[in-house]
């Protein structure tokens, strides 16, 4: 960018492998910078320690738009993809403000004039209210690569992310004696899950209606199910109940052990 008593030094690129570092988080961060028809992209780096909830806020001159994109990098080639724009804001007056859940991980900001022979001095603002997650390594995206749970027989609580960033969360577990499993979800008002109970009976390790043992839609902030099982090793999926939303959310399992008294299943 070309500083006009801009606060960001070095300049920020005009690219994903030139941008401009901002300091990491928790703290509040403001840039001040001047983008249009001398510089006509800005870019800058930001990185999230732990997953959270990104607040911003775009503050540009009267009448003067601007285009903002939240990037994720999905593949790290240094290039916005398809599907790589997390959040997009169309800045048309004086200031806007947007939320976005995210993981941990490094994102991009891209800013643009509205129109090719606009330009405008901008600030933004930003600051992360962690919502730390409790799984770690990251949790798969499919059956046989879903996060183990080992022997479910008390109470377990998971805090994790599932979006446009990272679009379905797996976990396996396995209940050693028959058990009725009372299972709750919490999340952020507004931004809506669906949960699956899967039971793989081929063992192809894939999602059909077949092994789908029950199934919910949270569109408020938590919901609750029981299910009775038998022994048996169990996954869970979470997705975003939209391919445009994320949240973050809290999962806790509670089974309660009904054994039976055949030693062999009948």
């Amino acid at each position: 960018g070309t500083n006009q008593s801009g606060n960001v030094v070095p300049e920020p690129g005009n690219t994903i492998r030139t941008a401009s570092t901002i300091a990491p988080f928790p703290a509040t961060r403001s840039v001040e910078d001047y983008v249009g028809t001398v510089d006509p992209l800005d870019y800058y780096r930001i990185t999230l320690n732990q997953n959270g909830n990104l607040e911003g806020t775009f503050t540009t001159q009267s009448q003067r738009g601007l285009d903002v994109d939240l990037i994720f990098d999905r593949n790290n080639n240094g290039l916005v993809d398809t599907g790589e724009i997390v959040d997009g804001v169309d800045l048309t007056g004086l200031t806007r403000s947007f939320s976005e859940p995210l993981p941990k991980g490094t994102y991009f900001f891209q800013v643009q004039p509205r129109g090719s022979a606009s330009s405008t001095q901008y600030k933004l603002d930003l600051v992360e209210y962690a919502e730390p997650g409790n799984i770690g390594p990251e949790v798969g995206n499919a059956i046989p690569q879903a996060f183990n749970l080992g022997a479910l027989s008390t109470t377990r609580n998971i805090r994790d992310y599932v979006g446009v960033v990272d679009t379905s969360d797996f976990y396996r577990f396995t209940l050693n004696q028959n058990s009725d499993l009372e299972t709750t979800f919490i999340t952020q008002s507004g931004r809506g899950l669906d949960v699956d109970l899967i039971f793989d009976r081929n063992g192809y390790g894939l999602v059909d209606d077949q092994v789908i043992l029950d199934g919910v839609v949270i569109q408020r902030t938590s919901r609750s199910f029981i299910e009775a099982l038998p022994k048996g090793t169990y996954f869970i999926r979470v997705t975003p109940r939209f391919s445009t939303t994320s949240t973050q959310y809290q999962l806790n399992l509670v089974p309660t052990a009904a054994p039976s008294n055949f030693a062999v299943d009948p």
